[in-house]
């Protein structure tokens, strides 16, 4: 059977296919979605509203060769939660502005609705407007609104000198397991779900935030290396990396190795994890420790926040140089190609 182009229905036609599939979804604080010229929202006395805005455009970030359609639609909205989760947040809302190249199926964006819908529904959050156009190649445009509580948003800004570092879960595992697709290899199957189907930990960093554990947090999307230099940053800190306490999981290991590639800039380096990198006190480590046992997520202790700017990196107390490590749009070359 032959699919439906989206220049056989048109742009409204397209419209009201993604309104009726999107009225199942609706949202207490969405008052008016679809529809309008805009949407509306309903804040919440005692809550503050968390946007972030995120792109996904073919042959920058993905390959149609690596992922179905629903798993674009999956990863767009992750990495959008993602950054909202690492604030503490909870995802609502949702503007997609989705850009269509020539001959694109009615069938294919819907399956890009379903994988963009399969992140929002645990939330109860919803899809509530946005924009199609035409264009080159296929582009997802998300602007996703959340909301936390009045004061507690869990910024960059709070690092100390004397903090720790701490990760969770096993970074790395995106960035081999498109290396592995990039070689037509089915090897390390977890690896590659981890590129396709890759996990935010909203409900972690909700939980470091309800219980006052973290005093900086982000969620590693540019690399892990990269994404603490930013928290140093804005917290006008330093830090130490201890490359013997990284987090190397078996698999990251052995598929580091049999990829010919050096495992702690596999972990320190770009790669779509969305795992958190966080500091805390001293005296809230028994307590993080304990709250990620209970959770069944592993959490590494990977360096401290020292005085000045810049991180260090030691392996046994002896300084390394490993080469620049992190992602950046207009310098590094293709991301997900």
């Amino acid at each position: 059977m032959s699919l439906q182009r989206v220049e056989e229905i048109g742009e409204f036609g397209l419209i009201s296919k993604i309104r009726e599939f999107l009225s199942a979804y609706p949202s207490d604080w969405v008052s008016l979605s679809l529809g309008d010229d805009a949407a509306c929202i309903s804040p919440k006395p005692d809550y503050e509203i968390v946007i972030t805005c995120d792109s996904a455009v073919e042959k920058r970030h993905f390959l149609l060769s690596h992922l179905t359609l629903k798993e674009v639609g999956r990863r767009a909205m992750v990495q959008n939660i993602s950054d909202i989760g690492a604030m503490g947040g909870i995802p609502f809302g949702a503007l997609i502005c989705l850009c269509l190249p020539e001959g694109f199926s009615v069938e294919g964006v819907m399956e890009i609705y379903k994988g963009l819908m399969s992140e929002l529904m645990p939330f109860g959050a919803t899809i509530m407007g946005g924009n199609i156009t035409k264009a080159q190649s296929l582009e997802l445009h998300i602007t996703l609104l959340g909301y936390v509580e009045k004061g507690k948003a869990v910024t960059r800004k709070g690092a100390k000198p004397g903090d720790w570092v701490l990760v969770t879960g096993f970074p790395g595992q995106s960035f081999l397991g498109l290396s592995l697709l990039k070689r037509g290899s089915d090897e390390f199957p977890k690896l590659i779900d981890a590129y396709k189907n890759p996990r935010h930990r909203v409900f972690e960093a909700r939980a470091l935030m309800e219980k006052g554990i973290a005093s900086a947090m982000i969620d590693i999307s540019d690399g892990l290396f990269s994404d603490l230099n930013h928290i140093c940053e804005e917290s006008k800190v330093g830090a130490v990396i201890e490359l013997e306490q990284l987090p190397k999981g078996p698999q990251v290991l052995e598929a580091s190795n049999k990829l010919n590639l050096n495992v702690d800039q596999v972990i320190l380096g770009p790669s779509d994890d969305y795992e958190l990198i966080f500091t805390c006190h001293k005296r809230h480590i028994s307590k993080a420790e304990g709250l990620f046992k209970h959770l069944g997520v592993p959490l590494s202790r990977v360096g401290y926040i020292k005085e000045g700017s810049g991180i260090e990196i030691l392996h046994f107390g002896k300084k390394v140089k490993l080469e620049a490590m992190g992602w950046d749009h207009f310098i590094s070359s293709q991301r997900q190609g």
